[in-house]
This record gives structure tokens, sequence and C-alpha cells, in this order.
């Protein structure tokens, strides 16, 4: 199966094509992220903890669901995508809570990114078998309980998490 191009866009967001992860990893490409909180209706978060092969980041806690927008493809798209494919979850109403840049690097992989963040709220329990083999476990923490692991424990959660729970989970 081919790789999906990843899209790549300018500094106003604006898509210009498509290009690999590598290609985006290697060039420093600006390109879009979705992350997906999925919250129950007891107010606890669902975190899921990345795979040892994933990279970047590999074995740290992060989102519910995230990846990149494919090439053609507009960011809710991408994320009802993500969801149904990690988590299993189809039909949710997403609720926009924001974007942010950010601009890091994992060991030679730049990330440039643009990331818009959602959350689904959920009634029914959600399994916490993963969906996808770049997930090595999912778990229902509460608010505090992930900002107490952000805290002591930052080397075990990606940067998107760490910002999402600073700007949108207070």
């Amino acid at each position: 199966m081919d790789e999906k191009l990843v899209q790549v866009v300018d500094e106003q967001d604006t898509p210009l094509g498509g290009a690999s992860k590598a290609e985006i990893w290697r060039d420093g490409l600006l390109h879009r992220i979705v992350r997906v909180m999925v919250v129950n209706n007891e107010g606890r978060l669902l975190l899921q903890r990345r795979a040892p092969h994933k990279l970047p980041f590999p074995d740290r806690w992060d989102v519910s669901t995230g990846g990149h927008v494919d090439e053609g493809e507009d960011y809710e798209e991408a994320a009802l995508r993500e969801l149904s494919e990690e988590n299993g979850i189809t039909g949710a109403n997403l609720v926009y809570l924001g974007d942010f840049r950010s601009d890091s690097q994992y060991e030679w992989r730049k990330l440039r990114r643009f990331n818009r963040v959602y959350k689904v709220e959920v009634d029914t329990p959600v399994s916490l078998v993963p969906g996808d083999e770049d997930i090595a476990e999912l778990r229902w923490m509460s608010i505090d309980e992930a900002r107490e692991m952000v805290t002591t424990h930052p080397e075990s959660v990606t940067d998107g998490l760490k910002v999402i729970l600073e700007r949108y989970f207070k």
C-alpha cells in the first residue's frame, strides 16, 4: 500500500500540496495535525500510550486520538477518520477547541505543525482495546491525574498533550 501524503501548508495554513512523512520531517515542511480529546460523562479523559515503535515520541502518553491531515483532507475529516481508526468511534460530534502552531524537533525530525484541537463527549463506554497497532494502551484519567503525570513525569508525555492540558483543560 502506498503511503498517504500529508497536507503541506504555508505560513497562513493554506494548502500547498502533499509530501511524505519522511519529507516533512527531513525538510521541516509546515503541515497539519489533528488532536482529539475524548471525554466521558464523568469528565475523564481517554489517553493513549503510543506504541514503542511509533515515531515521533514512542511509548509516551498522548491525546485520545491524533494524526496527520492527509493531502486533500480538511481538519474535520481527518479528526473523524482518526477517531474511527484508533478508537472505533463513528458519527462523533466534534467540538472545536482551538488551534495552535508548534515548532519543535524530535531526534533529527523537524516538527513544524498547525494543530487543530477537538473534543468529543461520549456517554457510552469506549473499548479500551486499541484499534490501531500504533497504540500500546488506552486509559481513562481525570484531568488532575493527567496534569500530575505531566508535572511529575514530563518525559512520559508528548508535547501536544502538555499544550492541550494547559490551554483547554484547566
